[in-house]
């Protein structure tokens, strides 16, 4: 009998690592979800590759991966370190149009250090874009060198990962609460509608930053079924966007695994589970 993947889904918030592993007996359960703590920032560590704390942050992935036999390894990337777009499909069909896009959308940078990810949108004339940087993106899949696939994910991603689990096609918007930035996604009939990202230095800013880009993003502040919040910074945000945001959407808090749609044999975690749901996402 052919062993089923065990995959480690990964997430990074300030100081602190997310993971998940799934059940190598059962793929649609997690044998384990947990958080490791450090005494410096993850994020700048792993874009400078400084040598002692990204070999701390590799040396914890490692041990992860040999104590539960994972053979997957799955990581979000940040979504301030991508750039996202929307384009018709007219453009995406043709290459030449499709490469002068990229130059223009990336002007200044090396087509080489560029990695265009294309997805199917809701609306079949357009087609949605992720770009990184090459360098960048490399440090994130070494974090999982020793595992046999390594996979980065967009945080739009993981949107789409939670309805392919739940098997869910209402409407709904996805928005990940972090520090310094959050990232807002829209899906319909089981796709993507679209996806953006706000980047602030002051919480209080927040409401207008999300009116500024509502404005030419009309999709932000459109009717949903529900609105789901997920992040290190859930309380915040939504303490800051509750008068702006859609009151008729069932409003919901991935705080607990009921609410994820998710098994795990353990119910209570010292720490917030929204923080993890990524994490938790990826391992599936």
């Amino acid at each position: 009998m052919r062993e089923l993947p065990v995959s480690l889904g990964v997430c990074f918030s300030d100081r602190q690592l997310y993971y998940a592993v799934s059940d190598k007996e059962n793929p649609s359960s997690l044998s384990r979800i947990g958080k490791i703590d450090f005494n410096f920032d993850l994020l700048p560590s792993i874009l400078s590759r400084e040598a002692d704390t990204y070999k701390a942050i590799v040396d914890n992935i490692d041990r992860l991966v040999k104590k539960h036999e994972v053979t997957e390894f799955r990581c979000l990337v940040p979504a301030h370190l991508e750039t996202w777009s929307a384009l018709p499909k007219s453009v995406y069909d043709e290459p030449s149009e499709r490469e002068a896009y990229l130059r223009i959308l990336k002007h200044g940078e090396s087509r080489q250090q560029l990695e265009a990810f294309w997805f199917d949108m809701s609306n079949r004339d357009f087609r949605f874009l992720a770009v990184r940087n090459r360098t960048r993106s490399d440090n994130f899949a070494q974090l999982g060198d020793i595992c046999a696939t390594t996979e980065l994910c967009s945080e739009f991603e993981i949107g789409l990962r939670w309805m392919k689990l739940t098997q869910s096609t209402d409407s709904f918007k996805a928005i990940g609460c972090y520090s310094n930035v959050i990232t807002v996604s829209s899906f319909v009939m089981g796709k993507l509608r679209a996806a953006t990202f706000i980047r602030f230095r002051h919480i209080e800013d927040l409401s207008y930053l999300w009116l500024q880009q509502a404005s030419n993003l009309g999709w932000m502040n459109g009717v949903h079924d529900t609105i789901c919040y997920y992040g290190n910074n859930v309380f915040k945000v939504n303490e800051v966007l509750q008068h702006i945001i859609d009151h008729e959407a069932r409003q919901l808090r991935f705080d607990t695994l009921a609410n994820m749609q998710v098994n795990a044999p353990e119910e209570t975690y010292g720490f917030n589970l929204e923080e993890a749901f990524p994490a938790i996402i990826l391992a599936h």
